[in-house]
């Protein structure tokens, strides 16, 4: 027997004891490349591209299952999806599949360290002759199913878990509001009153450091070293609460220059970014307070007021 054929994980379902045979990539399946959507009209097709959701279109690429894989910028978060889609060129999508489910064909992906296969110095990248020749570890169909079902189980769990996050967070925000209102009031542990709140101004809780004025056409969501925080994704999307890894935040173009920004000027944890234009005047001043920034570089960007709290006052 070859050594090929050798493959045998730790743990298994008891029902199976056939030995997983090792095959490339491209013998399994077919990688097809993302196209351009400019020329489409709004529809209900998503267009991905390696930062995730981008718009919808009229027109699709591929129907059915897929795992797509990013050819440049996010290469290391492959995506299952179901049903029409359509990517753009910096994402990959993957069809033809040959005796191998593309829900187990993910999970498997999501074991690969695509940063390793990276072939490019600055922006991340891979193409499809690296990809295909990369190995993969397959049992049977059967054993496949049952592996591919189990995990999706668990993956829903993980859904049910986020939704009840969410609904916490809500309940959160609103305690937030009467707690700083000062309409609730704890004690201290022997039963006495807190004294009374002190007044100070921001500028005796923060420092203001430096931002920039890009506009939307200066950001992209595909390529890019340095993320930047625009005012209106603080009005839209962004949590209170900031956390990168949680966030579908923009890159700064690559042709702009970051040489003269100092490291003081990047966005720290436990900074605050208000947003001091809206179109509402009642959100003039939405804040985030980033929490996480998961080792990116960030800076922040149009119409946002970044502040940085002095070492009494630590959030």
């Amino acid at each position: 027997m070859s050594t090929q054929q050798k493959k045998i994980p730790a743990l298994r379902f008891s029902e199976f004891s056939d030995e997983w045979e090792e095959k490339r990539i491209g013998n399994i399946l077919t990688i097809g490349s993302g196209k351009d959507y400019k020329h489409l009209e709004d529809g209900e097709i998503p267009v991905f591209g390696s930062g995730g959701l981008m718009t919808t279109v009229n027109d699709f690429l591929y129907d059915g299952e897929t795992v797509c894989i990013g050819r440049k910028g996010t290469i290391d978060k492959p995506m299952y999806f179901s049903g029409k889609i359509w990517t753009v060129d910096t994402l990959f999508y993957t069809h033809s599949f040959k005796n191998t489910l593309p829900k187990f064909v993910y999970n498997l992906f999501l074991k690969i360290n695509w940063k390793q296969h990276n072939e490019a110095g600055g922006v991340p990248s891979l193409s499809k002759s690296i990809i295909e020749k990369i190995s993969l570890n397959l049992p049977s169909l059967p054993e496949q199913k049952k592996i591919a079902s189990f995990l999706t189980d668990i993956d829903n769990k993980v859904a049910l878990l986020t939704k009840k996050k969410a609904l916490l967070e809500q309940y959160k925000k609103g305690i937030m509001q009467q707690l700083f209102s000062q309409q609730i009031r704890f004690k201290d542990d022997e039963g006495n009153e807190f004294p009374e709140w002190e007044e100070k101004r921001l500028g005796e809780l923060y420092s203001f450091k430096s931002t920039n004025s890009y506009s939307r056409e200066k950001l992209n969501y595909e390529v890019g070293e340095v993320k930047n925080i625009h005012y209106g994704d603080i009005h839209t999307k962004f949590k209170t609460l900031f956390n990168t890894a949680e966030e579908y935040v923009p890159y700064l173009n690559p042709d702009i220059s970051v040489e003269r920004v100092t490291d003081e000027n990047y966005c720290k944890e436990g900074d605050m970014i208000f947003a001091d234009a809206s179109e509402d005047i009642n959100d003039v001043g939405k804040s985030i307070e980033i929490v996480n920034l998961n080792g990116d570089k960030v800076l922040s960007g149009l119409h946002t007021i970044l502040a940085g709290a002095f070492q009494n006052y630590l959030p």
